[in-house]
């Protein structure tokens, strides 16, 4: 009778226990699962920094290509002529004129 008692006893205090570590443990995978966003949304910054620095560079190579070409022609100089100059934010347009004012003195 005493082993009876210790046995269920025993059953008890393990399936309390199973409940009470089920709990913590079918949280742990929602935890990580808030975690993932903070890490894509670090990777989708760092893409949209590399973009905008790949276009500054872009304007600046095509306002070189311009304005070596304008040169090449034996027209003036003058950027605004470019569709691709008026595309552009100001940063933009401050590369492209860089870039042209380089490519035109290289002609």
């Amino acid at each position: 009778m005493n082993f009876n008692k210790i046995k269920k006893f025993t059953f008890a205090i393990t399936l309390a226990l199973g409940f009470a570590s089920a709990t913590g443990l079918s949280s742990l995978p929602t935890v990580q699962a808030q975690d993932r966003p903070r890490s894509q949304q670090r990777e989708r910054d760092r893409r949209e920094t590399q973009k905008i620095f790949i276009m500054e560079r872009g304007a600046f190579r095509e306002g070189f290509r311009r304005g070596w070409a304008d040169a090449r022609r034996g027209l003036r100089p003058n950027p605004r002529r470019h569709r691709m100059y008026h595309m552009g934010d100001r940063f933009q347009r401050r590369d492209f004129r860089m870039g042209y004012e380089q490519g035109f003195r290289r002609a």
